[in-house]
């Protein structure tokens, strides 16, 4: 009888399964909004600092003489960023481009550095992006 007891008292009882389950679900609650949370506000990190580059590009082309086809000159209501991408990776000198700068030896816009704003997204909107730390009204998604 001894060893009859000894064999049943192996194992988990049915209590500790369910409080261990219990737990774990709790945990689960409380941890997947936050991960959730922190993937999000990485997006949006990602999305600002392309902007960030877009507009510094943008800022850089100014400085060098750029002049881009918006009435006034340059107008940051009509300059989007499928024209500065555009000209950063125009390998001949453009109509923008007027004093022949060779861009790239100032600062690289390739296609995954903004990947994630919306081509339509003019410099305006891009600064008040970047001030606010709202990306919504320039991001593609």
């Amino acid at each position: 009888m001894n060893e009859l007891a000894k064999k049943k008292k192996k194992g988990f009882t049915l209590i500790e399964l369910i409080a261990v389950i219990a737990i774990i679900g709790i945990l689960a609650a409380v941890l997947v909004p936050k991960v959730v949370g922190y993937m999000n506000d990485a997006k949006d990190s990602k999305v600002i600092a392309q902007a960030r580059n877009v507009r510094v590009a943008y800022e850089t082309m100014i400085s060098k003489g750029a002049e881009f086809p918006t009435t006034p000159k340059n107008d940051e209501t009509k300059v989007t960023v499928a024209m500065i991408n555009a000209e950063y990776k125009a390998t001949t000198p453009t109509a923008v481009n007027k004093n022949k700068v060779k861009w790239s030896d100032y600062m690289t816009v390739a296609d995954e550095d903004c990947d994630k704003l919306n081509p339509n997204a003019t410099m305006d909107k891009l600064k008040a992006a970047t001030a606010s730390g709202d990306p919504s009204s320039i991001t593609t998604n």
